[in-house]
């Protein structure tokens, strides 16, 4: 498969219908037009011929989100960037954005005098820059190479690549971008080692100033490409974007999807490309699979499905096309190639029009073949053919806004959850018995009050993921809750040398009793509010946790049939305005509440509870306002891990609801809808939650 030159990347002027036919080679046309302007590396670039000057800053590794579960990588090109498109783009679905393009000249000299430089370096870039940095989401520069002709006298002239790798390094400084991405198209392939060691070059360049710099290469999706990312991967690149389109052109025929899925052993399609690559030897984790947000139509011979075609009849982009299908149009899906399609007759002429194009059903099903390939993500080109048309990010958000974080053991998973949630430099880490949760229970509230993990450690050692963990998060200091017996001394000790500020022990005579002194040692006289739930049970400590780290109160324990001493003493000491039971009446009697009620007589006395604890679970997340950051969720037959993942939920503001290993219920499927999160975390392996929930959240997230 090669480059399509009537791809569409057209010019889309912002006060006129944007055009779907333009074609790629006119814009091309327009990117290269201008006299050249050598950049030196000594030189300082041009100024940007927006209003405004960038002022964002390349991120650092840490600063880098981690909320999708594969990298989504989208191409903006310049006709897609005007004053909408921040307000447009769902930062918190993307990984990646490539500013599509600049290029430069067979001397290596940028061409700043085109559209696509004007557009990439003015002010609507910059704010789009700025809030991408600020969520998280890095942003590169497209560097785009096009022509045999031109490609091999630039890769055979080494004065030409070194002014071109300085120049463009000196530009992605000057903008404060997080890396290039590299778009050569037609090269012979006695130029392939020179491409390669060209990449190598840009990423040097970059890193010698930004450590965490990356570069990317766009290849075609056939075996020429795939030589290409050979090249480019061994010379550095990051990653490598597959050009998945296209594998249908202007003069295709039979008519069909221009990104099948699969078809007939003897033509190129997605899953032949895939394997393709992987017969070179590629890494899947070094790949995106790069696919269209748009389409293409044909004249064609009748209506049927790949239809002999007469004609083209140009590019298909939904945010243009779909409101001019008319009325009572059949858009048919066709699953052997992954695409919709539809056909309309002209009543005057007879001729038949066949469309193809992916949609939000078919770009999940490429987005599957992605993740079962084991792909570092996928891409999209472009950013903006969706304008107006639902479900596009819904797509992505339910195949990738679900991230499963999990260890070989309890101990391993606490440690990746606070690893994903906390960075260095705590006031305070809690660390717990990973054997029992008992003295437990009330810690995941008071470290989400603190902004802070809880993490495993057995009663006789401290396991290295724990270890590990300590050490990069770096607390001043570290409390144990609970007694020698569930975490020995000898390891209150080894703990308490892993912070300048020591360990120090919290503990009772028994549960209730640790998480009364957890509470004293937490909050002051007048709490605006007590959570108390069951102590002999943690499902329903666990749910309360975030309720009550968002609204500054404790956990506290009870029997079913009698409030403890130690817990009385403490709510009196307390005096909450509220207090808020967790459970149903056989987990906690009313006798309890009415106790409580005398004890406090001036609080409100509420209950939170359903008909098991995952409809408790959802009872307690509904107190939670819609547009939630992330919802956590976790297994609710095993303590661990979510233990681990309140403490974190709490930390963000968000709720932690439980889920059963192999179905996620009705209640909380429907509260994870209403809660509308931007992604959703997953605490522990596919033995605690298996796959069939996290399909099922990423279902109840599309649909929020």
């Amino acid at each position: 498969m090669t480059a399509d030159p009537t791809a569409p990347r057209p010019r889309r002027p912002a006060s006129q219908r944007r055009p779907a036919a333009l074609a790629i080679l006119l814009a091309l046309t327009i990117l290269r037009s201008g006299s050249p302007v050598p950049v030196e590396a000594s030189q300082s670039l041009p100024p940007s011929t927006g209003t405004a000057p960038t002022s964002a800053s390349p991120l650092t590794a840490a600063q880098v989100a981690r909320t999708l579960s594969a990298d989504v990588y989208g191409y903006l090109p310049y006709w897609e960037i005007d004053a909408t498109t921040d307000v447009y783009l769902r930062y918190d679905l993307l990984t990646d954005i490539a500013l599509f393009s600049v290029g430069f000249d067979a001397d290596g000299a940028i061409v700043t005098t085109a559209t696509g430089y004007a557009a990439v370096t003015g002010s609507n870039a910059a704010t789009i820059v700025s809030h991408a940095q600020a969520a998280g989401v890095r942003v590169d520069l497209t560097v785009t190479s096009f022509g045999l002709a031109k490609n091999a006298a630039f890769f055979t002239n080494a004065a030409a690549m070194s002014n071109a790798v300085a120049a463009l390094s000196n530009l992605v400084k000057a903008e404060g971008l997080d890396g290039i991405n590299l778009d050569v198209e037609s090269l012979a392939n006695e130029n392939f080692a020179a491409y390669g060691q060209f990449v190598g070059q840009l990423r040097a360049a970059l890193r010698a100033w930004n450590p965490a710099a990356q570069v990317s290469v766009a290849t075609n999706g056939n075996v020429s490409g795939a030589n290409m990312a050979v090249q480019a991967l061994a010379n550095g690149a990051d990653r490598v974007f597959i050009m998945g389109y296209s594998y249908r052109t202007a003069g295709a025929n039979p008519a069909g999807s221009i990104a099948p899925i699969a078809r007939p052993a003897s033509q190129t399609s997605l899953t032949w490309t895939l394997d393709t690559y992987a017969s070179k030897g590629i890494p899947a984790s070094r790949l995106l699979l790069g696919l269209p947000y748009y389409g293409r139509s044909w004249t064609t011979t009748s209506g049927l499905l790949n239809a002999s075609t007469t004609g083209s009849a140009g590019v298909f982009i939904p945010s243009d096309e779909m409101a001019t299908i008319p009325v009572g149009t059949v858009i048919n899906h066709d699953p052997a190639e992954g695409t919709k399609w539809f056909a309309i007759q002209d009543p005057g002429t007879g001729v038949w029009t066949q469309t193809y194009f992916d949609d939000p059903v078919t770009l999940r099903a490429k987005y599957d073949l992605a993740n079962r390939r084991g792909l570092g993500g996928v891409g999209i080109w472009t950013l903006g053919y969706d304008r107006g048309v639902a479900g596009y990010w819904d797509a992505i958000a339910a195949s990738f806004a679900t991230v499963r974080i999990a260890g070989p053991d309890r101990y391993a998973t606490a440690a990746a959850i606070a690893g994903d949630a906390f960075q260095p430099g705590l006031d305070v880490v809690y660390v717990a018995t990973g054997a029992a949760f008992a003295d437990a229970l009330a810690a995941a509230a008071v470290a989400g009050a603190k902004r802070a993990p809880v993490l495993l450690v057995t009663p006789t050692a401290i396991p290295a993921a724990t270890a590990a963990a300590i050490a990069r998060l770096k607390p001043s200091r570290i409390v144990v809750v609970g007694g020698a017996a569930a975490v020995s001394d000898a390891v209150l000790a080894a703990l308490g040398a892993s912070a300048p500020g020591g360990a120090q022990r919290l503990a009772g005579l028994d549960r209730y009793s640790t998480a009364a002194a957890l509470s004293a040692a937490t909050y002051a006289d007048g709490a605006p509010v007590a959570y108390v739930v069951p102590g002999f049970g943690f499902a329903d400590a666990v749910s309360a946790a975030p309720a009550a780290a968002r609204d500054g109160g404790p956990v506290l324990l009870t029997r079913a049939d009698g409030l403890p001493d130690a817990t009385a003493q403490e709510l009196v000491r307390l005096g909450p305005s509220r207090v808020v039971i967790v459970g149903g009446t056989s987990v906690v009697a009313d006798s309890v509440r009415a106790a409580v009620a005398a004890l406090v007589p001036g609080a409100t006395v509420s209950r939170l509870a359903g008909t098991d604890r995952y409809a408790t679970s959802a009872a307690v997340a509904a107190t939670f306002d819609a547009g939630v950051p992330v919802v956590y969720v976790a297994s609710g037959l095993g303590f661990a891990d979510a233990l681990a993942a309140a403490a974190a939920a709490g930390s963000r503001g968000a709720p932690m609801v439980l889920t059963a290993p192999q179905a996620l219920s009705a209640a909380i499927r429907a509260e994870i809808i209403r809660l509308n999160p931007s992604h959703a975390i997953v605490a522990g392996g596919v033995a605690v939650v298996g796959e069939a929930v996290v399909h099922a959240i990423r279902d109840a997230l599309a649909a929020s």
